[in-house]
C-alpha cells in the first residue's frame, strides 16, 4: 500500500465519518427547528413529511443501489447504468410521493409539502449515486465531503429562510433549490474534473439487471421502514399534525442511539463475514453477544438519561412553547428511547442474518410483520394516544427483532452442529 493510499484512506475514514454524522445529526434536528420558529402545527407538517413520509420517498429512489454500486469494483455496470436506474426509481418514487399526498390529506397544503421535500429526498437520493461513484473509485474523501457539503449548505440556506420569511412553504422551496444546487456544484462538477475515465454511456437491459440484484433488498427495507414509522403514521392519522410533531420530536434521540450503534456495529462486519467464510461459528456468537451487551448498556443509559434530562434537552431545541407540551410525554420519550434500543438490537441481528445467508427468511419475516404492525399501532394510538403509539413502537420492532433473532440463533446451531459432525 502506497503513501498515498494510506492517506485516501484516512481521509476517507475521517471525512466518512463526518458527513454521516453530520448528514444524520442537521437530517434529525431540522423538524425541531421549524417547531421552534414556526410552531407545532407546521412543525408537525414538515416532520411527517420529511421524516416519515419522505425516508419512504427516499427509500424507493435509493432502491438499496449503494451496496451494490460500491461493491462492483470490475466496472461491470457502468456509471451510465447507475445513474439511468437511479432516475427511473427516482421517477418512480415522485409518482409515489404525488399518490400518496393526494390520497392521505387531499389537494391540501399538506400534500405540496409532501411533494416539495419528497423531491428534496429524490435528489438526495441521485447525489447518493454520484456518491457511489466516487467510493467505488476509491475516494470516500470526496463521497464524506459531498454529504457534508450539501447537507449544510442546504440545512442554512432553509434556516436563513424561516428566519426572513416565516413561511414553511418558501422555505421548503428553498431547501430544495439549494440541495439541487449543490449537487450541480459539487457531485457533477467533481465528478467531470476528477474522474475523466468515468462512463456515461450504459449497456441495453442494465435496468432489468439491475432491478433483479436489488429489489429485494429494497423490498425489506421499505417494509421494515414500514414497522418502524407504523405508530407516526398512526399518530398523526388519528391525533393530528400538531401531536404528530410532538410525537416526532421525543423520537429524536432514538436517531442518536442508531447512530452511536452503527459506529459499534458497522466496523466488524467485514470481521464477522470472516468468521462465517472460515466457519467460526463460536466467533460470531461470541462477537454478537458482545455487541448486543454494548447495546443493552447504552439503551439503559439513555433511558435513564431520557428521564432525567430528556424533556429539558429536548425543549432547549423546540423552544418554551413546545417543552411545556413535551413535558406530558416523558413516559413515552423512555419507551421509545427502548424501542430505539431494540432497533439497534435488531439491526445487529439483521446484519448477521445476511451474513449467514438467510435472506429469504429475513424477508418473509418482514412481510409477515406488517399486518401486525398496522393493526397494533392503529390500536394503541386510538385507546391510549401518545403514550400507545411509543408501546406500539415498542412490541413492532421488538417482535420482529425476536423473530428474526430465533432465525439467526437456529441457523448457527445447525452450522456449528454439521462441523462438530465433520
Amino acid at each position: 500500500m502506497t503513501l498515498e493510499t494510506r492517506q485516501y484512506d484516512r481521509s476517507g475514514f475521517i471525512w466518512n465519518l463526518t458527513g454521516s454524522t453530520v448528514y444524520s445529526v442537521v437530517n434529525m434536528l431540522l423538524g425541531t427547528m421549524v417547531i421552534r420558529m414556526l410552531g407545532g402545527t407546521l412543525g408537525g407538517i414538515f416532520f411527517f413529511a420529511f421524516s416519515t413520509v419522505g425516508q419512504h420517498i427516499y427509500t424507493v429512489a435509493y432502491f438499496c443501489m449503494r451496496p451494490i454500486h460500491v461493491m462492483d469494483i470490475t466496472r461491470r455496470y457502468s456509471f451510465g447504468d447507475y445513474r439511468h436506474f437511479r432516475l427511473l426509481t427516482s421517477a418512480a418514487a415522485l409518482a409515489a410521493a404525488v399518490l400518496f399526498g393526494i390520497f392521505y390529506s387531499g389537494f391540501e397544503y399538506k400534500t405540496v409539502i409532501i411533494v416539495i421535500l419528497a423531491v428534496y429526498k429524490i435528489l438526495d437520493a441521485i447525489a447518493d449515486v454520484y456518491e457511489s461513484e466516487f467510493q467505488r473509485d476509491g475516494r470516500l474523501d470526496i463521497t464524506g465531503k459531498s454529504m457534508t457539503v450539501r447537507t449544510l449548505f442546504a440545512a442554512a440556506c432553509f434556516t436563513v429562510s424561516m428566519l426572513i420569511t416565516k413561511d414553511l412553504l418558501v422555505s421548503c422551496i428553498v431547501l430544495v433549490g439549494a440541495l439541487l444546487l449543490s449537487i450541480m456544484i459539487y457531485c457533477t462538477g467533481m465528478l467531470k474534473k476528477g474522474f475523466p475515465d468515468v462512463i456515461y454511456t450504459r449497456k441495453e437491459k442494465s435496468e432489468k439487471e439491475l432491478f433483479d440484484m436489488s429489489w429485494w433488498l429494497f423490498a425489506a427495507s421499505f417494509i421494515d421502514l414500514y414497522i418502524f414509522a407504523a405508530s407516526k403514521y398512526a399518530v398523526d392519522a388519528f391525533m393530528g399534525s400538531e401531536i404528530s410533531g410532538y410525537y416526532s420530536t421525543i423520537f429524536v434521540p432514538t436517531s442518536a442511539i442508531l447512530l452511536m450503534s452503527n459506529y459499534v456495529i458497522r466496523p466488524v462486519l467485514t470481521k464477522l463475514s470472516e468468521y462465517y467464510e472460515n466457519k467460526d461459528f463460536e466467533n460470531i456468537s461470541r462477537t454478537f453477544r458482545r455487541l448486543a451487551f454494548m447495546i443493552l448498556g447504552l439503551t439503559v443509559f439513555g433511558m435513564i438519561f431520557s428521564w432525567l434530562f430528556g424533556i429539558q434537552i429536548l425543549t432547549l431545541l423546540v423552544g418554551n412553547e413546545a417543552g411545556l407540551e413535551l413535558m406530558k410525554y416523558r413516559t413515552a420519550l423512555v419507551i421509545i428511547i427502548a424501542g430505539g434500543g431494540m432497533y439497534a438490537m435488531l439491526t445487529l441481528i439483521y446484519y448477521i442474518v445476511i451474513i449467514l445467508k438467510k435472506q429469504r427468511q429475513l424477508f418473509i419475516t418482514y412481510v409477515i410483520g406488517i399486518i401486525p404492525a398496522l393493526v397494533v399501532s392503529i390500536g394503541f394510538v386510538r385507546a391510549w394516544g401518545v403514550n400507545g403509539g411509543a408501546v406500539s413502537y415498542f412490541i413492532c420492532i421488538t417482535g420482529i427483532a425476536l423473530a428474526l433473532y430465533i432465525i439467526a440463533k437456529t441457523s448457527l446451531l445447525k452450522s456449528m452442529s454439521e462441523v462438530n459432525n465433520d
